[in-house]
């Protein structure tokens, strides 16, 4: 069997988890934060679900166990793949890696407080919430910098060339994400 072939059948045994029709109206006519969190701590994403409402009670908590989920089954799928589809799987999933990215450095740039930036990232890509989470708690726009080029090997030469550059805060950033698009298309 192909690397192709044994991945569309794994792919294919996940919808199994995914909502029918019915149980999409039977979310969208709830109506309360309470029925809606029994709604997914009774699903397949209950776990996720859960163990973000331990963290982060109400529809943050929801979201976050949601985004958790789709970034378990990105890196299921990631693990399962050959060399050839998670070659394309991955770079499919660096614009989600783009997009925190620059939502980490604007954010930084801007002194938003860490949870105002994480409620705007997708943990999607190679970054985890945890991750995420990490580099917004820098307390510098260059300290994300720095972190980030050690965490994640491809994007080390932009950002290196970069760090140097940045004196003072808030920094123009428009080079830097100039560079950042290039790299990534």
């Amino acid at each position: 069997m192909s690397d192709y072939n044994y991945l569309n059948a794994r792919i294919k045994s996940l919808k199994k988890g995914l909502f029918s029709k019915g149980k999409l109206d039977e979310l969208l006519g709830l109506d309360n934060l309470e029925e809606i969190k029994r709604f997914f701590l009774e699903s397949p994403y209950g776990t996720s679900v859960s163990e973000a409402l331990a963290r982060n009670p109400g529809t943050l908590g929801v979201e976050r166990g949601l985004s958790r989920q789709v970034h378990r089954t990105f890196q299921n799928i990631l693990e399962w793949s050959g060399d050839e589809p998670r070659r394309l799987l991955e770079l499919f999933l660096r614009r989600y890696d783009l997009h925190n990215v620059k939502t980490l450095l604007r954010g930084k740039n801007g002194k938003l407080p860490a949870e105002a930036i994480v409620e705007s990232l997708i943990p999607v890509g190679t970054f985890g919430m945890e991750e995420l989470s990490e580099l917004a708690k820098q307390p510098t726009l260059r300290d994300t910098l720095v972190l980030l080029s050690n965490w994640h090997e491809p994007l080390k030469r932009v950002l290196r060339k970069n760090i140097g550059s940045l004196k003072g805060e808030p920094v123009d950033l428009r080079g830097l994400e100039s560079e950042l698009d290039h790299y990534y298309y």
